[in-house]
């Protein structure tokens, strides 16, 4: 049998013999954590067992994608005009990591991040089929707000958004069908939020 190797902050211990007696026999500080530096069982375990990376990107509630929108259809308060400063997370998975050991770059997501500033940033959202959509145009074209016109509103439609654009963005970077987007959160506030996620084919 190999032996696979374990650091405890002290000295290396093999596997079998206990860290806390080690920790006690050398005098030195218990560790809490014992870290596996290699195992060929564990390499050959984890072919048998393939794995999903994910990697999460938030912008949370600070970076300034404050809208406003309304739910014409709902009865309660939803359906006048009100606002948000909205924190969007999108959560990625890949089959394997890149060369440097990443699911995707986060310094990468540039583009992905101007697009949300064109949505979201200061914007006022209506759906398409709101009845009062050409009054909405018309204090567009005075200039009182700045209007996107979007399939439909709320947190749940806001994220599916989000995830097809997210979904865009890995194969404009070619890294599907490595990474996929597993999930979209979209979030008013500490209460409330909306995600959307692919369901399995």
């Amino acid at each position: 049998m190999s032996l696979a190797v374990v650091e405890l902050g002290t000295r290396p211990i093999a596997r079998g013999e206990s860290a806390r007696e080690t920790a006690l026999g050398s005098g030195q500080p218990i560790c809490s954590e014992a870290y596996v530096v290699s195992s060929p069982e564990r390499d050959c375990d984890r072919q048998r067992r393939p794995l999903a990376f994910s990697s999460t990107k938030t912008y949370g509630h600070e970076a300034g994608f404050s809208c406003a929108f309304r739910q014409w259809r709902a009865e309660s308060h939803c359906r006048f005009l009100h606002g948000y400063s909205l924190a969007i997370s999108v959560e990625f998975q890949a089959s394997e990591l890149d060369e440097r050991g990443w699911v995707v770059d986060f310094g990468a997501l540039k583009s992905f991040k101007a697009w949300l500033k064109r949505v979201f940033d200061h914007k006022t959202l209506l759906a398409v089929d709101d009845p009062l959509l050409p009054q909405f145009r018309e204090l567009h074209r005075a200039g009182a707000i700045d209007l996107v016109v979007v399939p439909a509103v709320g947190c749940e439609r806001f994220a599916e958004m989000v995830l097809v654009r997210a979904e865009a963005w890995l194969a404009e970077h070619q890294l599907t069908p490595r990474c996929w987007v597993a999930l979209v959160e979209v979030r008013e506030h500490e209460g409330n939020s909306g995600r959307a996620r692919p369901t399995k084919s």
